[in-house]
Order: structure tokens, then C-alpha cells, then sequence
């Protein structure tokens, strides 16, 4: 249940945000059935403040349905999150997250890169390849689609296959060179950099990835806590280990847990995932973040 209220909360709050929209055409639609209505009986006295109080009851009860059922949704997501909070990527993970929101459901683009990500942690790498070449993720909607490219990048890196990663590369470079720094991208605008490492890392181009890490960290506050900084850390780490710069990636390792050590990440797994991460790139094994 903590989870719930947890999920709940923030998924209310970025709701109402989104809704108002909603909210507006449902309280029309009742303003003018009720304009209809009083048209019939020929506007009788009170006819205004009857609407009024219709079109005001509209959007109160409108945004407590949608609490409602966000409260739902969110105790849904909840249930699967908690496993992958407690467990980390693991088969019951999966299984839940099927259930919850991929069988018998609409195609949700971020929903079906999720999958992906779970079944790539999972080694199912023909499986997670054949969800994201399935997917059709518009360019238009710039985080999803930023997702999108990292998700295909850290997969082709993941099979060690270079030829994809510049494909996906060259493919999406238009969007990456557009949007790279568009401040309509959230946690998001990390993945286009992180995906410009990866795909050097996978040629590699590791000066070229250790710059563009260095650029990264120069900027990215040490304050920000979504754990991004992070991973750029850690590639970093492996960029430098990959020049045989042994020393300075133990240094930057060292950077690394003292950043980390105040960290409070939204999930235990995650903390738990980026030591793993670091302590990977140092052995110079390609992390997959």
C-alpha cells in the first residue's frame, strides 16, 4: 500500500497537468445537454444558475473519477514495480508486467520499450529486438522516441553487434542532432548523449565517447537526482578503462561511490544496479545502464 500512495500521489499530481483538457470537454458536452435541456422547457426561471451548478458539479465529479481511477492504475503498477524494487529484472517481474499492461492490451509505445529493457535484462535479446522493431514510435513525441534510440543502442552493444548500433545511429541522427538539447526532454535528453557513447563505444571511438562524457558531467549538477550523472560516470569509467588509463578510472571510480553514497534512488534495485555497473566497467566489461 505504500507503493500505492506513493505512485498514486505523483501520478496525481502530473495528471492534473494533463487533464484539464479532458475535464473542459466533458464539462462542455454537460453544458450544452443542459443548454438543450433548458431550451425544451423554454429557459425557465433559475435557468442560468441551473447550469451553472450542472457545468460545476461536471468538473468536480470529472476529477475525482479520474483520481479514482488513477488511484487504480497506480495500485496496479504498484503491484509490479514492487517486485522489480525488491528483486530487481527477474522472470516474475516479467510475468507480472505481461499481466499488468502488454497482454490484452492497446499498444502503449513506453509500455512496449519497458518490455524490451525487462526482456533485454533477462539475455532474451531476439525477443526484446523483435518488440522494438514492432514498435512505431513518431518522432513527434520527442521522449518516447529518445527511449526508443537508446533502448535499440544499449541492445545492440548488449549483442555486441556494431553494425546495428550504427544503424540505429544513422537512422535516427536527424532527430538526435534536432533534439540532443530540446528542453521538451526530460531524463530523456541523458539517453540521446548516453546513446551517442554507446554507439561510439560499440565502434570503438572511445575518446570520442570519453569527450562526450566528459562534456556531460562538466554541466549535469551534482545536486540533480533522477541518477543520471551516474551513468555517465560509469561509461566513463569504462571509456577510460578501454584507453588502458587504469589509474584515472580508479579515480573516477572513487568519484563515483562518493557521489553515489548520498544518493536516495526511487528503487533499491537501481542503487544496487549502478554499483554493479561501475564495478563492471572497471573489469572493462561494456556496462549496460
Amino acid at each position: 500500500m505504500k507503493f500505492a500512495l506513493k505512485y498514486w500521489w505523483d501520478s496525481y499530481k502530473y495528471m492534473l497537468k494533463l487533464i484539464p483538457k479532458d475535464v473542459l470537454k466533458f464539462s462542455l458536452g454537460i453544458l450544452v445537454f443542459r443548454l438543450i435541456m433548458m431550451a425544451i422547457d423554454r429557459f425557465p426561471e433559475g435557468w442560468i444558475i441551473d447550469v451553472v451548478c450542472w457545468t460545476a458539479g461536471a468538473v468536480i465529479f470529472a476529477y475525482l473519477l479520474f483520481a479514482v481511477l488513477c488511484f487504480i492504475e497506480a495500485y496496479k503498477h504498484s503491484k509490479v514495480y514492487g517486485i522489480l524494487d525488491k528483486k530487481g529484472f527477474c522472470p516474475e517481474y516479467l510475468s507480472a508486467f505481461e499481466k499488468a499492461f502488454i497482454i490484452g492490451k492497446p499498444v502503449n509505445n513506453g509500455m512496449h520499450i519497458s518490455y524490451a529493457l525487462a526482456h533485454m535484462e533477462l539475455k532474451n535479446y531476439e525477443t526484446a529486438l523483435e518488440i522494438l522493431n514492432r514498435l512505431r514510435v513518431p518522432e513527434s513525441d520527442i521522449n518516447q522516441r529518445a527511449s526508443y534510440i537508446f533502448t535499440y543502442m544499449m541492445l545492440a552493444v548488449k549483442m555486441d553487434n556494431s553494425a546495428m548500433a550504427d544503424d540505429v545511429w544513422r537512422c535516427n541522427q536527424n532527430f538526435i542532432n534536432a533534439n540532443i538539447n530540446n528542453p521538451v526532454l526530460d531524463m530523456h535528453g541523458n539517453q540521446l548523449y548516453l546513446a551517442m557513447v554507446y554507439a561510439d563505444c560499440a565502434a570503438k571511438r572511445y575518446e570520442r565517447a570519453l569527450k562526450t562524457c566528459g562534456d556531460v558531467l562538466a554541466v549535469y549538477p551534482e545536486s540533480v537526482t533522477d541518477g543520471g550523472r551516474f551513468d555517465f560516470l560509469v561509461m566513463k569509467i569504462y571509456s577510460l578503462k578501454q584507453l588502458g588509463k587504469d589509474n584515472e578510472a580508479q579515480s573516477t571510480l572513487q568519484e563515483f561511490y562518493s557521489e553515489i553514497r548520498e544518493w536516495k534512488p526511487s528503487f533499491e534495485y537501481l542503487y544496487n544496479e549502478l554499483i554493479q555497473n561501475a564495478e563492471k566497467a572497471i573489469r572493462g566489461e561494456i556496462p549496460v545502464l
